[in-house]
């Protein structure tokens, strides 16, 4: 894994002699690696000044409550040591030159190894390609390797039941990964390069987001850190169980990507003592639902499901602007535009979106003398719903009333009045 990369960062180190830096405070003008957004098992790139003495290196940060220190696998120095701290020297998590770099596999200066055999001793600047392998695959780092030096392994087939372990040897160390770094992911390929005697570190992370199929239930485990577990439910249910530390201690920081696909559930579930942190729920609710497992601490974890939105929240892809209207669609919240002055919102009913209708701003309807009462007259400007038969007596009474309810109606109406209407009284009509 690649040593990750902090702005602003410096702190003022207690460390008297070659052990571990313990980081107290930050300086005058810099921030602590906690407030640079650092995190207990980052592997990063420092720097050590100590009154006329340097330090380079990559290292392990650990945090405990209040308490922050970090390993040191120097790279290079001044004296061409692990410097003997002196109590106050100052820390800075700054990139190193081989950050910036990557190493170069040409075929003139690597050699290439093909389906390796189960248990190999590394040579340097050998490229192992594992394909075909049905057991375990376990590697061994060269032990007299020196500082520079390098391996690289790539898995090429993608079969469950092939793990690859690369070893650091007795005393030795992988970066954040202790002794041995395993993995069993298609496609994965990492350069472990030698930065003193039986210490490495992982300078290329994959090149692509390793893939892992499984086609039945499944307990997380190393083998798939830093991968894309393709979890196939197509032909029944299936369970991904998060294992305690004393099943498979885990580091603090692991992750993984998980994906459903098949028409049957998917659910994740915790052993007994996992706690795992979720604000969705710990199933994969369709096809193609996808989201990343991540180790927090010790039988803690957290659940992401990419696009999971909260109960009573609303979530929409489109950027919302003035004047925009939201509605539910078939199957999400959806926008719809503004539409054009004097324009009114439609209904299209329970199957169908809303949507904006254009009325003329003017017309007429023409209401004929003595219709039926219960006549519905419709022109292309609007309906009346309701007709009054004007011809009847009780209209004719003092302080008779009507109603002509028009929907939507925005235009001009004329009401002929019945030729036996009276002479003598007064004819008002409400269109509401």
């Amino acid at each position: 894994m690649a040593a990750k990369l902090f702005n602003l960062a410096q702190m003022v180190c207690s460390t008297v002699g070659t052990g571990p830096a313990i980081l107290v405070a930050a300086t005058s003008g810099y921030r602590t690696f906690v407030a640079a957004g650092v995190a207990s098992g980052d592997l990063v790139s420092y720097s050590i000044s100590d009154q006329n003495q340097h330090e380079y290196g990559v290292g392990v940060v650990t945090i405990t409550g209040p308490t922050t220190s970090m390993t040191r696998l120097m790279t290079g120095s001044t004296t061409g040591a692990i410097l003997a701290l002196s109590g106050a020297s100052i820390v800075t998590l700054t990139p190193r030159a081989e950050d910036l770099t990557t190493p170069t596999l040409t075929p003139g200066s690597w050699s290439i190894v093909t389906t390796p055999a189960s248990v190999v001793t590394a040579v340097s600047k050998t490229l192992y390609v594992v394909t075909g392998q049905t057991a375990p695959v376990s590697i061994a780092l060269p032990p007299t390797a020196v500082a520079g030096d390098a391996v690289a392994v790539y898995m090429a087939d993608l079969v469950s039941t092939s793990t690859v372990t690369v070893n650091a040897g007795a005393g030795g160390a992988i970066g954040p990964y202790g002794q041995n770094h395993s993995f069993g992911v298609q496609y994965a390929f990492y350069v472990y390069r030698c930065i003193s005697a039986h210490n490495w570190i992982v300078e290329v992370d994959p090149v692509l987001k390793p893939l892992r199929y499984k086609a039945s239930s499944v307990q997380i485990g190393v083998i798939h850190g830093g991968s894309l577990l393709y979890m196939d439910s197509s032909a029944g249910v299936r369970t991904i169980t998060v294992p305690a530390d004393a099943t498979d201690p885990l580091p603090v920081g692991f992750q993984t990507e998980l994906m459903r696909f098949g028409a049957n559930d998917v659910t994740l579930v915790g052993e007994a003592g996992v706690a795992i942190d979720a604000g969705a729920p710990l199933t994969f609710p369709a096809l193609y639902s996808r989201g990343v497992l991540t180790k927090v601490n010790p039988n803690e974890w957290t659940w992401n499901l990419y696009g999971y939105v909260t109960p009573g929240e609303v979530s929409v892809s489109a950027t919302p602007g003035r004047g925009d209207i939201l509605y539910r669609g078939a199957t999400e919240w959806l926008l719809l535009a503004p539409g054009t002055a004097g324009q009114v919102l439609r209904t299209n009913g329970p199957g169908a979106d809303p949507s904006w209708q254009t009325y003329p701003a003017t017309g007429a309807v023409t209401l004929a003398a003595s219709p039926a009462t219960s006549t519905v007259v419709t022109d292309a400007h609007c309906t009346i719903s309701s007709h009054i038969n004007l011809t009847s007596t009780t209209l004719h009474a003092a302080n008779s009333y009507a109603s002509l309810y028009v929907i939507p109606g925005n235009g001009s109406f004329t009401v002929y009045h019945p030729e036996n209407a009276y002479p003598d009284r007064t004819y008002s009509y409400e269109i509401v």
